[in-house]
């Protein structure tokens, strides 16, 4: 999870609780910047920082799905 949803998704539990059982990772870049950095830290999940891993992801042909 990254950019503007990161705000969206902790306001809703279920989507909340969805992402958690597929062991959802949020962008640790944008938590921190946004300031929510904690929070989900509090909620269990995993803050990477993503950029890199998804730039090279991309250039080996991936396509991130968006929505």
């Amino acid at each position: 999870m990254f950019g503007a949803s990161q705000e969206i998704i902790l306001k809703n539990d279920e989507l909340l609780n969805t992402l958690k059982e597929l062991k959802a990772v949020a962008c640790k870049f944008v938590a921190k910047e946004k300031g929510i950095d904690g929070i989900y830290k509090e909620k269990g999940f995993n803050l990477e920082y993503i950029g890199e891993p998804l730039s090279k992801l991309i250039n080996e042909g991936y396509v991130p799905m968006v929505f």
